[in-house]
Order: structure tokens, then C-alpha cells, then sequence
């Protein structure tokens, strides 16, 4: 399969259990309105995402839109973010109340605290 600029490649999720614990225990935390972010830098060299989203958020169709928005978010944001990091989200309720836009925006601030995010502020890549 070609890896397309905006794809998530399987090699970009995170999928084992050890590894979202290892971002639990020694990664950064940063807590949003909307979610609970978790970053560690990883050996593989590329970002991966790793999102969670409990019974707490809705049921399963509500779940699955609030992952669906991560995902996205995260496939617009990656070619700013620099390699080699795990970003695991853990959603909450008021992801669920407050929207795709919302979601960005927090994702978007935590990046930049941590200051993993490139500056692209002459190219416009948003299509939120």
C-alpha cells in the first residue's frame, strides 16, 4: 500500500497494550477539556497515535465518532509534528460535547507547549 501524505499507515498506530502503558508511565501527561494527551518519544522514528476512549465518553457510535475526529486531526497535523513521537489520547466526555474544531484546537496547544510542532505559519494546511 502507498503511504500517502495524509494516510495513517498501520506502522502510525499505536497497538499494543505495553506500548500505551509505556506512554502512560513515562511519558509527558497534558490535560485538555476534551482529552487526556499522552506523548513520549519513541525508536521508531515516526509518529504513531494511539487514542482510547472509555464507556465515560457515550456509547459505541459515540466512541467511534470522537476516535474518527482524533484520527483526523492527526492525519492533518503529523507532517508539522517532528519524528519519533507516540501520541496517545485518552478522550473524555466533553470531547464528545465540543466538537472536531475543539478537539484541534487542544491537540494543537499541546503541541506547541511541548514545542514538537514545526513552524508552518507561512503554509496554511488547515481544512477545519
Amino acid at each position: 500500500m502507498k503511504d500517502s501524505l495524509y494516510s495513517l499507515s498501520r506502522r502510525e498506530r499505536i497497538r499494543k497494550r505495553r506500548d500505551f502503558l509505556l506512554a502512560q508511565e513515562k511519558g509527558h501527561r497534558f490535560v485538555c477539556d476534551t482529552m487526556i494527551v499522552l506523548l513520549r518519544e519513541n525508536d521508531y522514528g515516526c509518529n504513531r497515535l494511539g487514542i482510547t476512549a472509555s464507556k465515560r465518553v457515550g456509547n459505541a457510535v459515540e466512541r467511534n465518532r470522537v476516535k474518527r475526529w482524533v484520527r483526523e486531526v492527526f492525519r492533518y497535523m503529523k507532517r508539522e509534528l517532528d519524528g519519533g513521537i507516540d501520541l496517545v489520547v485518552i478522550a473524555r466526555k466533553k470531547a464528545l460535547e465540543s466538537g472536531i474544531k475543539k478537539i484541534r484546537h487542544d491537540l494543537h496547544s499541546v503541541l506547541m507547549k511541548k514545542k514538537i510542532k514545526k513552524d508552518l505559519t507561512k503554509e496554511k494546511t488547515s481544512v477545519f
